[in-house]
């Protein structure tokens, strides 16, 4: 008893040392001064070593190792900390902790003067809603920005959108990332419980999924998830917007989607395609110049283009024959995943090759609304103002379109 007693004793006159030292050498320099930083404070630990290595001080910490400074708390399983440095090595279940701003790691490097983290080794960072995994990561506390690198994973637990790539950046106060090294985006699958559980296992915490009736844990099918891919990807967190650009491809049940610059607001649940869109929907292909498609509660509810629209689908097995319709704006209606309505608005003009080699319908007028049955075939359709018409036996199908 009496041994413990004394070891105690020693580890708290260090305390006291340690935080004398701290004070008197912030007094002291003229360099540094209250102003510019408050020093690193070593608060508790099971066994404290003093040691002067080429006339430096190294301070050893081990077992249950805490330091704060402001409003920064750092514990850890051991530490050596630089006095002259005001830097300090943390090693084994690292947590920094910053106001609602967590950062658990293998491994940091926190630097006092410059308030700055290096982190290493199953890094989570985690800001409200926001959860950022990464093999390693720099966090710059008083600009809130920081910089992660190697399989990240930033999720999103509001709106369920995950977003992998190779490295990113983020900024607290705009609650704001970007994705680069081929990024990729998915919303309401089973990745919505794999990004939050990555950053919970990781930690060794259990994660609580959902579960059904019976007890299972409920796993979104994939024909529900919805995934985008491009060569950049910015979040924007506060305003619920994704931004894809450069390549960009984007997937929802039958709907696949390229384009060069995608903007998904994940909570209006619409995605705006610019820059050389197109969109493919069962065998219908659309483009023109934007295209906005509207989904609700996740699923596909129309599909609108402005500006030179242009939808087509093969006529016959062989892809020798293709339908077409073109007008300035067309909106594809879809109920219950299936295709309802093709409404072609200001100069709109279809080829329709009829079934059975049955020869084929030239209409041109200012509206076409096109009305599909179950099966996904036209069923009928409607002209609305002045209609021109003409049709075409098969023998002279080569002659549509060139009147």
């Amino acid at each position: 008893m009496m041994i413990v007693f004394v070891n105690r004793l020693l580890s708290a006159l260090m305390l006291l040392t340690l935080s004398y030292e701290m004070l008197r050498a912030q007094t002291n320099s003229p360099r540094q001064t209250q102003e510019e930083y408050n020093p690193l404070r070593l608060d508790a630990a099971d066994e404290i070593e003093n040691q002067r290595i080429d006339n430096k001080d190294i301070l050893k910490a081990k077992g249950h190792v805490k330091f704060s400074q402001d409003t920064l708390t750092a514990t850890c399983d051991q530490a050596a900390f630089f006095r002259d440095l005001q830097m300090a090595i943390l090693i084994g279940d690292v947590a920094l902790h910053d106001l609602h701003r967590t950062i658990f790691c293998e491994k940091a490097r926190y630097y006092a003067k410059q308030r700055k983290s290096v982190c290493q080794g199953n890094v989570v960072f985690i800001d409200r809603s926001t959860t950022l995994v990464a093999d390693s990561l720099i966090y710059f506390q008083d600009i809130g920005q920081l910089f992660a690198y190697g399989n990240v994973v930033v999720f999103d637990s509001l709106e369920s959108v995950t977003i992998y790539g190779d490295e990113s950046f983020y900024d607290v106060r705009r609650e704001y990332a970007n994705v680069k090294g081929h990024p990729y985006m998915i919303q309401y699958d089973s990745t919505k419980f794999k990004g939050q559980n990555t950053a919970r296992l990781s930690r060794g915490l259990m994660s609580n999924p959902i579960l059904d009736t019976i007890g299972n844990p409920i796993r979104y099918r994939s024909e529900d998830q919805l995934s985008a891919k491009g060569l950049f990807v910015e979040s924007f967190i506060e305003k619920n917007k994704v931004i894809i650009k450069d390549s960009v491809s984007f997937i929802r049940e039958k709907l696949y989607t390229t384009s060069q610059k995608a903007t998904f607001f994940t909570k209006k649940e619409i995605l705006l395609l610019e820059d050389k869109p197109a969109a493919t929907y069962e065998n219908n292909l659309m483009t023109g110049d934007t295209m906005q498609v509207q989904f609700k509660n996740k699923v596909i509810h129309t599909i609108y283009v402005k500006g030179n629209g242009e939808a087509s689908s093969e006529a016959d097995s062989r892809g020798k024959k293709t339908h077409r319709l073109k007008a300035k704006e067309m909106t594809m209606s879809i109920e219950d995943n299936k295709l309802q309505t093709l409404e072609a608005q200001g100069n709109a003009y279809n080829i329709y090759y009829l079934e059975n080699n049955g020869g084929v319908n030239e209409i041109s007028g200012p509206k076409i609304i096109l009305y599909f049955a179950q099966s996904g075939k036209l069923d009928r359709f409607k002209v609305v103002g002045g209609t021109e018409g003409t049709y075409f036996p098969e023998k002279y199908e080569d002659k549509v379109g060139k009147n």
